[in-house]
């Protein structure tokens, strides 16, 4: 539950200013993690067509920066990189000023990767147990690293625990300039956590790992502030949140639309992952009206960590009226 919890909010307070864009471009990949829903990664629905695509984000930019908003673009699956002309995209882009980030498996060849990190201003790499080469993903996370920001995922497989919490420990004594999280599993990526022990769950809950750092790092979205009713105020990532149960926000005003977009494989936009407030559009659609106001959550749990990582409030007016005002505005 949310206790007494008013408010969640960005530790920084620029990422407001940042339109996320969370893409899964199809749900082909090449690994079967047990875990992961067939329909995350069996194929069955065909890429979109790029065309599409880059007139689609000519909208979306030429909306969101009439509203004062930089575009931060995600690009997920199913695996990404696997998208035919990934890298052409992602150059377009990069050309129009975009920040681009991709969450892949890191299995793509060394060579791919010197030509991707060109055009990423970040990769968020997740470490699969049943299916990862350590040896290769290491060598992955070094290279990126080295120009880009780079944040590893190690999905926390229960069976497995020790030896996913040994690489993530690898991982973040080995290399540097980098984060790493321990990611807890949900059970068929819905709202039920996997049933950990209670030796994991305090594991989950109490680590967190600290690569060295030789260079400043760009705030990100992943940790955010929880205000209290008292005014004090507390950061934690957002797996956290999930462990500890504090993703609660049912009848609050969520800012998914203004902070956050998510498009499915099938080319369908809404708001967040999960899917409050309707569908926007399609990325196909000639006429599409995008998001200018929050939106009050229906859901009982917020299980997606991207969908957690936007403004929350639990009262909006009292949130506006002590200055704090979302300067979104309604556009013709």
């Amino acid at each position: 539950m949310t206790k007494d919890i008013i408010r969640l909010e960005h530790v920084d307070p620029n990422q407001r200013r940042v339109m996320f864009v969370d893409w899964s471009l199809g749900n082909t990949c090449n690994y079967e993690c047990t875990y992961c829903p067939d329909r995350l990664h069996n194929g069955s629905v065909a890429w979109s067509d790029r065309s599409a695509i880059i007139n689609f984000c000519g909208k979306l930019l030429d909306h969101y920066q009439r509203l004062g908003k930089s575009v931060y673009f995600q690009f997920t699956g199913g695996e990404p990189t696997l998208y035919p002309g990934f890298l052409e995209l992602i150059s377009n882009l990069k050309s129009q000023a975009c920040e681009i980030a991709v969450i892949s498996n890191g299995s793509r060849r060394l060579a791919w990767w010197e030509l991707a990190r060109e055009s990423l201003d970040a990769a968020l790499l997740t470490h699969h147990i049943e299916f990862a080469k350590f040896d290769h993903f290491l060598s992955v996370v070094r290279l990126l690293s080295e120009t880009i920001r780079t944040h590893v995922n190690v999905t926390m497989h229960p069976e497995r625990f020790d030896e996913c919490l040994d690489r993530a420990l690898q991982l973040a004594e080995s290399c540097t300039d980098i984060s790493v999280t321990l990611k807890p599993l949900l059970v068929g990526f819905g709202s039920l956590l996997y049933p950990y022990t209670e030796a994991q769950r305090e594991i989950l809950q109490k680590t967190i790992l600290q690569p060295k750092k030789t260079r400043p790092r760009k705030a990100v979205r992943r940790v955010m502030l929880k205000i209290h009713r008292d005014g004090t105020s507390r950061a934690s990532h957002g797996s956290h949140l999930i462990v500890d149960h504090e993703n609660q926000w049912f009848g609050w005003s969520c800012h998914i639309g203004l902070e956050l977009l998510s498009i499915n494989s099938r080319g369908e936009v809404y708001r967040a992952g999960c899917r409050q407030g309707g569908l926007v559009g399609h990325i196909s659609d000639e006429l599409i009206s995008f998001p200018v106001q929050p939106v009050i959550c229906r859901q009982d749990i917020c299980h997606s960590i991207t969908d957690i990582m936007t403004t929350k409030v639990e009262d909006p007016e009292a949130w506006e009226n002590g200055n704090q005002r979302c300067d979104i505005v309604a556009t013709g």
